[in-house]
């Protein structure tokens, strides 16, 4: 792995199997600015390692991972929650809830996906931005799950108030989606076009709406 110290982007498809040696290796790499893995053990062995990342894909045990790293220069973060958190010790909101203490304020990108029914199931949107809201700065936002309760007006004026440099927010929905009536998003009387850019405040916002079968 010396010959690769200087290594700035790496990704390793979700299939591939990696234990904790190539963890530790992957560690090393200080210099690393992007990475996409899907991480399968504790990662407690990372503790203060790449502190360079600046665009992060990740599944798997993401909170061992984003707790043991901290990376402090992180831009873009994607979250793919690949397993159902084992309900007798933590629930998919306690996982979200813990990402904002490891993850810099000045986040600008962030997507949350999985394909999962977790157990207990997603109550609202709310609970799922609620933790995100913190990040100020974002300027892209997409939520990607598969099964995604409705959505009201209320749900994304909150959103547009706490990020007020978003510029960009994408969202999945399933059949069971309630489009907003509000003047930033389609009539719930005709279908969403696939996207529209209006103004509010003197900036453009991107909404899309589109389903997870097509993306």
């Amino acid at each position: 792995m010396a010959s690769f110290q200087s290594l700035r982007k790496l990704d390793i498809t979700e299939d591939l199997i990696i234990d904790t040696t190539i963890h530790g290796a992957i560690g090393q790499f200080q210099d690393l600015r992007v990475l996409s893995i899907c991480v399968r053990n504790d990662c407690s062995h990372l503790q203060g390692c790449l502190q360079a990342l600046a665009e992060l894909n990740i599944g798997g045990h993401i909170q061992s991972f984003l707790t043991a790293t901290s990376p402090p220069h992180l831009q873009s973060l994607s979250l793919r929650f690949v397993h159902d958190p084992d309900p007798r010790t933590e629930t998919l909101l306690q996982c979200i809830s813990a990402i904002p203490t490891a993850v810099p304020t000045t986040l600008s990108a962030l997507t949350l996906e999985s394909e999962l029914a977790f157990n207990p199931p997603i109550a609202s949107v709310p609970d799922l931005i609620h933790p995100m809201l913190v990040f100020r700065a974002l300027s892209d936002f997409m939520l990607k799950f598969r099964l995604l309760p409705s959505i009201n007006d209320a749900d994304i004026l909150t959103m547009l108030t706490a990020w007020p440099t978003l510029t960009t927010l994408r969202i999945a929905h399933d059949h069971t989606f309630r489009h907003p009536t509000s003047p930033l998003a389609p009539s719930r009387s005709s279908p969403p076009p696939p996207s529209l850019s209006r103004p509010r405040h003197r900036r453009s916002l991107t909404y899309t709406y589109f389903s997870p079968r097509h993306c």
